[in-house]
């Protein structure tokens, strides 16, 4: 039987994640804020998009991890962003509001699109994330 020192269990596995990735969802209800205070400051938080979830979910979360000290890196879902006005309201408020330097741009879980774009490439075709 191999004995394991348990009392380091805990301090190694802190080690190991230290620089490891986390994603949250965009939540209500202040399960956001009680996400936050399981993780540390500093560190990179991707938002994920979940179809149907309206947009300002992913930025009230941006800006709860803004304050928190982290990093939020949201995720743009092509295929559920219904036009370019909307891609760069979203954009603005995120910068504006969280002073957002990342994003993750994807295609997105839903089937058929929403709107104009069916790729992220047509997003980053934008240049609206240089701006």
């Amino acid at each position: 039987m191999n004995n394991i020192d348990t009392s380091t269990i805990g301090a190694k596995i802190k080690a190991l994640a230290s620089d490891a990735s986390i994603e949250i969802t965009p939540m209500s209800n202040g399960e956001t804020e009680k996400m936050i205070g399981l993780i540390n400051p500093g560190r990179r938080v991707f938002i994920t998009y979940l179809p149907g979830t309206a947009i300002e979910r992913t930025i009230e979360a941006a800006r709860l991890l803004t304050i928190a000290g982290m990093n939020p890196v949201p995720h743009i879902a092509a295929r559920s962003i219904p036009n370019i006005k909307i891609l760069e309201s979203t954009l603005s408020k995120l910068k504006k509001q969280s002073n957002i330097s990342e994003v993750l741009v994807i295609g997105g879980s839903v089937k058929e699109p929403v709107g104009d774009f069916h790729a992220s490439i047509q997003l980053l075709e934008t240049d609206l994330f240089q701006k």
